[in-house]
């Protein structure tokens, strides 16, 4: 991964995970140290019975609530704090494959 810069100057990282999803850690504009770490989509899918699941797109949802825009937010807004709690958890799993 190659650190790049937002519009607004903010580090950030841009990485495919396993399912194929774009996805960034980025540097939160938030006043102290937080970072967003996510999917850049919501990745919205519904189920009906025999079809299976269907993805469902933004016009969909603009449609079914009659609004002109969305927005959608599925990225975790992460403290030091919280991220280092998550550093040995996610080592072991490196480590062992395990969690």
């Amino acid at each position: 991964m190659n650190k790049e810069y937002t519009g607004r100057g903010f580090g950030i990282y841009r990485f495919v995970d396993s399912g194929g999803n774009e996805c960034s850690l980025q540097q939160s504009s938030a006043i102290g140290d937080y970072v967003w770490l996510g999917s850049k989509e919501i990745g919205v899918q519904g189920f009906q019975p025999g079809n299976g699941w269907e993805s469902i797109t933004d016009d969909d949802i603009k449609t079914k609530f009659d609004v002109t825009d969305i927005i959608a937010n599925n990225r975790m807004h992460l403290n030091r704090a919280q991220v280092a709690a998550l550093i040995p958890i996610l080592q072991n799993f490196v480590d062992t494959g395990e969690v």
